[in-house]
């Protein structure tokens, strides 16, 4: 999902129950307003099972781009060495099978369109190019590619084309009109494929540019995974499967024992079943979800998801009324759900301040991770800090000692159990 939401702070739910709804793997964000790394917000999108990567604003209100990502995928953010100007972005590289990187990049440009935006956009452009195989470029540039005679849109464009990337939004994204907010993809080798996006205009939330789906065949790696294995039984054709079952009780020797006559009935009976439901092994990605997702709300999420096929099938008013008074109704109860169950861990936790503390460091995003090395450094580089860390440490341990050497002890001789009594 491509979105420039114009703040997530009164939006969050609404826009993390379209992300689950659709089962959206990655969304870039422009305009996200947020004010720190960590907050009730990130806190939000982390129950939700997701994971997001983000720059903010530090010293002034609005901008902010970020990723949105399910929390089994990996992903690390991707620095960059200089500091541009002109837009602010976020870069967030996930692996894909065969170890290859595919690096999403979200910008958001605003002010006057000027050389420096295209001379910083060229160097981004020529970094990570050079070290990535599949690379998205996205974002709300504030530029209007529906003029394709202007000279600043030609310019753009083809800056993007010297890279070997390709424009995939065509149709308005705003709605004024403007077609603002662009796609650029770059594939190494061809092989990822990228979907005609679908631009909702009925589905803004609150913002005044439309969200945009586009699916991306390309199969990433993911950190949690579990294997089911069932039989497929989709597709078995009924006659020909009663007739070999009746088959396989007429081929059982009756002569023989009891215990050879299960036997026979178990083996050819799974033969049967082996030929027209095969057992099928898939692996599917683990995700957590919010404890406060009870089956009463999957119940109304799944009512909201059915009245929208149906709104967008036949296209009714009474349909699409429908449609909204569910979407309300989901996201109050969600809400309430999440109220019930924070009420719930202070009551019962009233004389527990840890669980308490931990409660309210998760609800504020506080302390959830583990302090990691920057990831844009190199594994042998990150090494050799490791290393001079303890020497350092060491050397800081043998100073403080002073040059006094040290005691002389007498050779132990041992003990016998009498001297212990």
């Amino acid at each position: 999902m491509i979105h420039n939401a114009r703040s997530l702070n009164n939006k969050i739910d609404d826009i993390m129950l379209c992300v689950k709804d659709r089962n959206i793997d990655i969304s870039c964000l422009s305009e996200t307003w947020l004010f720190s790394q960590n907050s009730p917000i990130t806190s939000t999108i982390k129950s939700h099972g997701y994971m997001i990567i983000h720059n903010y604003r530090s010293n002034q209100r609005g901008g902010g781009t970020a990723v949105i990502y399910k929390s089994c995928l990996k992903a690390q953010e991707l620095r960059q060495n200089s500091d541009f100007t002109s837009f602010e972005s976020t870069c967030v590289s996930f692996t894909s099978s065969g170890n290859k990187k595919v690096v999403f990049i979200v910008l958001y440009r605003t002010g006057t369109l000027s050389k420096v935006f295209f001379r910083e956009v060229d160097d981004l452009l020529s970094h990570i190019c050079s070290s990535s195989d599949d690379v998205v470029v996205t974002g709300d540039l504030n530029i209007h590619f529906e003029n394709t005679n202007d000279k600043r849109v030609k310019e753009c464009t083809d800056l993007f084309v010297s890279y070997g990337f390709k424009k995939q939004i065509h149709q308005p994204t705003h709605i004024n009109g403007g077609t603002i907010d662009q796609l650029f993809t770059f594939s190494l080798d061809k092989k990822i494929i990228f979907s005609v996006p679908e631009i909702d205009s009925i589905h803004k939330f609150g913002s005044d540019h439309f969200p945009i789906f586009c699916n991306v065949q390309v199969a990433l790696d993911t950190k949690y995974f579990k294997q089911l294995t069932y039989r497929k039984s989709s597709g078995t054709k009924t006659t020909a499967f009663r007739e070999e079952l009746k088959n396989v009780l007429t081929e059982i020797d009756l002569s023989g024992s009891f215990g050879a006559c299960y036997s026979q009935l178990k083996s050819g009976l799974k033969g049967v079943l082996d030929l027209h439901a095969p057992v099928v092994t898939k692996s599917i990605s683990v995700m957590e979800e919010a404890p406060w997702f009870d089956k009463e709300y999957r119940q109304l999420r799944s009512q909201r998801r059915y009245a929208e096929k149906c709104w967008k099938k036949h296209d009714k008013l009474t349909d699409y009324l429908l449609y909204k008074d569910l979407c309300f109704k989901a996201t109050h109860l969600a809400n309430q759900k999440k109220k019930q169950y924070f009420h719930r861990i202070i009551s019962v936790s009233n004389n527990n301040p840890k669980t308490l503390f931990r409660m309210v460091n998760k609800a504020l995003d506080h302390n959830q991770q583990q302090k990691i090395p920057d990831s844009g450094k190199g594994m042998s580089e990150l090494a050799a800090e490791f290393n001079k860390f303890f020497s350092d440490k060491i050397a800081k341990i043998r100073a403080a000692m002073g040059p006094e050497p040290p005691p002389e002890f007498e050779d132990f001789t041992g003990s016998t159990l009498a001297e212990f009594k």
